[in-house]
């Protein structure tokens, strides 16, 4: 893959190849994204054709990059069908490089609102012990703290099992 990479860095050089090559990336990236949802809802090509309002045939053609452009009415039906944000936006060369790299199933699938927004709650809701203690720093005393103290304060450890963060337990030394 760096091969390509470096190659298509050098070939960016030329500003019609590199906008050709980036528009037709742009059209099979998301023919392969609406044809990843759809089988990741187990959906046919014929229900995802009623959920959108279109025919079956249009869908098929669609996820086969057989299509000069998308209007923005047709990808806000793809969203509501699949039940996701349609986010659009302007990007570096260096990102849309990147993305080339990284592109596999699992980076075109989405959760639909439902289920994106229930795992959100629960995150929210219930924090897993490992992020709290990526939040727990270490306290640093500073050297005027009388040694006894010192040693006493070392002895409270961050309990990884408590519901609030910054509850602490004794520990045995």
């Amino acid at each position: 893959m760096n091969a390509l990479l470096e190659t298509l860095i050098q070939e960016f050089s030329d500003k019609e190849y590199a906008h050709a090559y980036i528009e037709e990336n742009a059209n099979l990236r998301l023919a392969a994204q609406i044809r990843a949802l759809r089988l990741q809802r187990r959906l046919s090509q014929v229900e995802l054709a009623q959920l959108a309002g279109m025919a079956q045939e249009r869908i098929s053609k669609i996820e086969s990059a057989d299509f000069d452009s998308l209007t923005l009415k047709t990808l806000r039906k793809f969203s509501q069908a699949f039940d996701v944000h349609l986010r659009i936006g302007f990007e570096s060369f260096s990102q849309a490089l990147q993305d080339f790299a990284e592109l596999s199933r699992e980076q075109l699938e989405r959760p639909s609102r439902a289920e994106d927004l229930a795992q959100r709650q629960m995150q929210i809701q219930e924090p897993s012990a490992p992020s709290l203690e990526r939040k727990m720093l270490p306290i640093q005393l500073p050297s005027s703290v009388d040694p006894a103290m010192r040693a006493a304060l070392s002895t409270f450890k961050p309990d990884p099992n408590a519901m609030k963060v910054g509850e602490f337990r004794m520990t045995e030394n």
